[in-house]
């Protein structure tokens, strides 16, 4: 059923629309102004530019999958988030700028850093 990605082991992200959407993404959706089906686009965006960071650290074993998985959550879910709190309604495509993608990893990164302290 799950195809590969080319990486043993590394977890395939999943969101609500795999589950049927019960995760109430269209009362978050509709906060922006913007179709609940274009943030979680731009979340799936977000989650593809978080995932290679964490791969090498995954794949030596310096976090586990469940510790992948929840810092690709969080980290989307923060972006989008922001996002919505200023007002600002998803990138066209689900581009992501180089500016942007900077922070993205530079997020992933400092939560990187938390989950080996603790």
């Amino acid at each position: 059923m799950g195809g590969t990605t080319g990486f043993t082991g590394v977890p395939e992200q999943k969101d609500a629309r795999a589950t049927g959407g019960k995760s109430g993404g269209a009362a978050h959706g509709s906060r922006g102004g913007e179709p609940p089906d274009a943030w979680a686009k731009f979340k799936e965006a977000v989650v593809n530019v978080a995932k290679p960071v964490l791969r090498q650290p995954f794949e030596r074993n310096e976090i586990t999958r469940d510790v992948f998985k929840q810092i690709t959550k969080k980290a989307a879910e923060k972006v989008v988030s922001s996002f919505k709190k200023e007002g600002v309604p998803p990138p066209a495509n689900n581009e992501i700028d180089a500016k942007q993608r900077g922070k993205i990893q530079k997020l992933v990164k400092e939560y990187l850093s938390l989950s080996k302290k603790a």
